[in-house]
C-alpha cells in the first residue's frame, strides 16, 4: 500500500474517531485474510522519516546515510496473499482501497498489486548453479522452481529432481 509523502502527518491530523475506524477496519481485513487462509504476510510500515539506507562499506561494514531519500509516494505496508487467480488479488486490494478515511468516506487508495517471482529461470540455475551453493537445497514453502509442477513439500531435492526430471 502506498501513501503519498504527507500521508503520515496528514492521518495524525484526522480526527481520533476516524483514526480508530481505520485501524478498525485494517485489522478486520487483515483477521478476515487471515480465517480465510489467504494472508501469507502483512505490515504496516514506520514512517520513511524511521527509514534508513543501508549498503556494504568497502571494508564490509554497514554505511547508513540519513533517511530515506525524497520521494512523492512511500511504502505504507504490504499484504502478501495466496489466491488462484489475479481477480482475487485485485478483489482485495479492492477491499482494503477502500478503508475509511475522514468522516468515514472511503479513501480508496491506489495499491500496486504484483505477483511474486518465482525464481530465475531454470537455464540459469542447473545443472551448476543449485547444488554448487546448495546440495540438499529444498524448495521454499509456496514455492515451485519448476514449470512442470514440482511439490513445494518434496522431502527433498533429490527426491524431488528424481520425481520430476527437472535436470
Amino acid at each position: 500500500m502506498n501513501c503519498p509523502s504527507t500521508g503520515y502527518e496528514t492521518m495524525s491530523a484526522w480526527p481520533k474517531k476516524d483514526i480508530q475506524a481505520h485501524i478498525a477496519f485494517m485489522i478486520g481485513l487483515n483477521k478476515t485474510l487471515r480465517e480465510s487462509g489467504e494472508v501469507v504476510s502483512n505490515e504496516g510500515l514506520a514512517s520513511p522519516a524511521e527509514a534508513k539506507r543501508v549498503r556494504a562499506g568497502k571494508d564490509g561494514a554497514p554505511v547508513t546515510d540519513g533517511v530515506f531519500p525524497e520521494a512523492k509516494e512511500f511504502l505504507a505496508g504490504y499484504w502478501i496473499v495466496e489466491v488462484e487467480s489475479a481477480g482475487q488479488a485485485y478483489a482485495i486490494a479492492t477491499r482494503a482501497s477502500a478503508a475509511p478515511g475522514p468522516g468515514g468516506a472511503p479513501l480508496n487508495m491506489p495499491l500496486e498489486v504484483r505477483q511474486n517471482m518465482s525464481g530465475p529461470p531454470d537455464e540459469w540455475l542447473w545443472p551448476r548453479v543449485v547444488p554448487k551453493f546448495f546440495p540438499r537445497w529444498q524448495p521454499r514453502h509456496r514455492w515451485a522452481p519448476c514449470r512442470r509442477g514440482l511439490n513445494s513439500c518434496a522431502e527433498d531435492f533429490d527426491q524431488a529432481v528424481a520425481a520430476h526430471k527437472c535436470v
